[in-house]
């Protein structure tokens, strides 16, 4: 015979999970009427404490007050050190230098001698002309001073022998002046044995 397939109808109800139980509702608690009673007074009022106040109010204004001062001293230190650290670094003055003396230079000044003028007349028919002559001259000492003033006539009379000889262009001309300056000097070197005369200037000149 054919086995019967079982179905969900045909499943036994006896090997079925029995039903579970529905748990029993926790019984409320009725409130005491102490609890009643608590609930139905006030709560009391919180009394402030002033003088606890006071005194913290107190020691946070004295706590700002020395962070104040504190920051205050690190700010004035902090600001006085760099200006001594600038005093420390300034520079040592700078020594001038000693002002020079002023060299003493001994110019030597010649010794002059001046002559009177010599007056000549020089030239012929219309180039004839009457010239006034001065002129200096520098000595190499004393001593040819006095010798000149010893033997002033004689002088006088070459060096006007040497001027009465020469033409008006010699005055008039600068090279030719330069010549008769040197050749006057000459005419007084031999007249004189203590020293020399080393120039001769012309200091006037002067043709009518």
């Amino acid at each position: 015979m054919a086995k019967k397939r079982r179905t969900e109808l045909d499943i036994d109800t006896s090997m079925a999970p029995p039903p579970e139980e529905e748990a029993e509702p926790a019984p409320v608690e009725e409130p005491s009427p102490a609890d009643e009673e608590k609930r139905g007074e006030p709560e009391p009022e919180r009394k402030i404490n002033y003088l606890k106040l006071s005194i913290i109010i107190g020691l946070v204004v004295l706590v700002v007050a020395l962070m104040g001062a504190i920051g205050f001293i690190l700010l004035s230190k902090s600001s006085t050190e760099p200006e001594q650290e600038i005093k420390k670094e300034k520079p040592a003055p700078i020594k001038k230098p000693a002002p020079r003396k002023p060299v003493k230079r001994h110019v030597k000044i010649p010794e002059l001698y001046q002559f009177s003028p010599f007056l000549i007349r020089v030239g012929k028919g219309e180039r004839e002309a009457l010239v006034q002559l001065d002129f200096a001259v520098e000595m190499s000492g004393v001593a040819v001073r006095k010798e000149i003033d010893r033997n002033l006539v004689l002088i006088r009379e070459n060096i006007y022998f040497l001027l009465n000889s020469l033409s008006l262009e010699t005055f008039t001309d600068k090279k030719k002046r330069r010549k008769m300056a040197v050749d006057v000097a000459i005419i007084l070197n031999r007249s004189i044995q203590s020293g020399a005369v080393t120039k001769t200037l012309i200091t006037g000149l002067t043709i009518f």
